[in-house]
């Protein structure tokens, strides 16, 4: 009969009682039985290969080795040495860090160690830590938020940098994932303050900033374009390191740029110009130029210019010039005595002058006048 759910049963006729004829028939029966039987038995010297699977019913190996390949028995030593090298571990292997002044970590309880702070803390220097291994720890902010952390040695910021500072934010999260080179230091893989891995900003600075750069898809195919950066500390200005209009007015300041809207508020630029026809002016804006409005011909030679902004103080100067090519009189132009003056607008005429300095208003073929000043 052999083995029948693992209990062992003699064929029939056994046992025997005393006074038993011993025949060929029962001891090659019987004889055989147990030869079966035996030979599905698990041996303790290894010289038989298993031939289907073992079901342990909740039972467990003792004594095992530690595994030198993957088709091995895997110990409980060797489960967590493989799965702190891991970077994605099983839910188990989280635990929850007590928050005290000084924060410890047992590695060995879980390879992701979350834990909340409701003050600033020193993080102790974890222990149990498997070579090769990696490492994730969560910090949550309370709801007061701005808490710090005193990083030990041990914690070294990405390229051997300073550790970054958790997300101050209340209630904010921040992830710190760590590779251990020597089963004691931990290196930082990656801050969760860094929107991307590829920071570039290595040293004692603030490694939660960093230089983006961007190529757009513009480039020409199997074209190298090379950036070289000048060996220099560069300030790179943003926004707010725009000259204000104040201070392009006052034309002072020298760590600061100039946008183009504000150009024209430098004393030195004019601040309206413009070419006109004298002779066919009537109210409406010149034939080009810049900041003024209109040009009004209020008899020959005599203009009237609006501005489209207004002057700081009605002392602003003009310059002009006319030419008609059809006299040969000398031409000039000059601010209209008891005309217009104001920050908004400004009278002038224009003259031919002859050789005797007599001049007479007329009208000329082209002016062209600029006025500068502060608005």
């Amino acid at each position: 009969m052999a083995f029948s759910g693992g209990v062992y049963t003699l064929p029939a006729g056994n046992p025997v009682v005393t006074g038993t004829t011993i025949s060929s028939s029962w001891a090659n029966t019987t004889l055989s039985d147990i030869a079966t039987a035996l030979s599905t038995c698990v041996l303790k010297d290894g010289t038989q290969t298993i031939t289907a699977n073992i079901p342990m019913a909740n039972f467990k190996f003792t004594g095992l080795a530690a595994g030198s390949s993957t088709q091995d028995s895997a110990t409980i030593g060797g489960t967590e040495t493989f799965t702190n090298k891991t970077l994605t571990n099983p839910a188990n292997t989280k635990q929850n860090l007590t928050d005290q002044a000084t924060i410890t970590w047992d590695a060995s309880s879980g390879a992701v160690a979350a834990v909340t702070l409701a003050g600033s803390r020193t993080m102790a220097a974890p222990t149990n830590l498997k070579t090769g291994g990696r490492y994730t720890l969560i910090v949550t902010q309370d709801g007061t938020g701005g808490r710090t952390l005193t990083w030990n040695a041990v914690f070294v910021g990405w390229g051997s940098s300073t550790m970054p500072q958790p997300n101050s934010t209340a209630a904010s999260v921040s992830t710190f994932v760590f590779d251990s080179p020597d089963g004691t230091n931990l290196q930082l893989n990656q801050g969760a303050t860094f929107v991307d891995d590829n920071p570039i900003v290595v040293g004692t600075t603030d490694t939660t900033k960093k230089i983006r750069v961007e190529v757009d898809t513009n480039l020409t195919t199997a074209t190298t374009r090379v950036w070289t950066a000048q060996d220099k500390d560069i300030t790179v200005l943003g926004q707010e390191d725009v000259a204000s209009q104040a201070a392009v007015a006052a034309a002072s300041g020298t760590t600061s740029f100039v946008a183009p809207g504000r150009q024209i508020y430098h004393p030195a630029m004019p601040q309206a110009w413009a070419v006109f026809n004298g002779s066919t002016t009537g109210t409406n804006a010149p034939t080009t130029g810049y900041g003024i409005t209109s040009i009004a011909r209020n008899s020959t030679g005599n203009y009237t210019v609006g501005f489209s902004f207004t002057f700081a103080a009605a002392n602003y100067g003009m310059i002009g010039i006319g030419m008609d090519e059809a006299s040969t009189n000398l031409n000039s132009i000059s601010r209209l005595n008891g005309g217009t003056y104001t920050t908004t607008a400004f009278q002038f005429a224009t003259y031919h002058v002859s050789d005797t300095i007599s001049r007479a208003v007329t009208d000329l073929g082209w002016v062209t006048i600029a006025f500068f000043g502060r608005q």
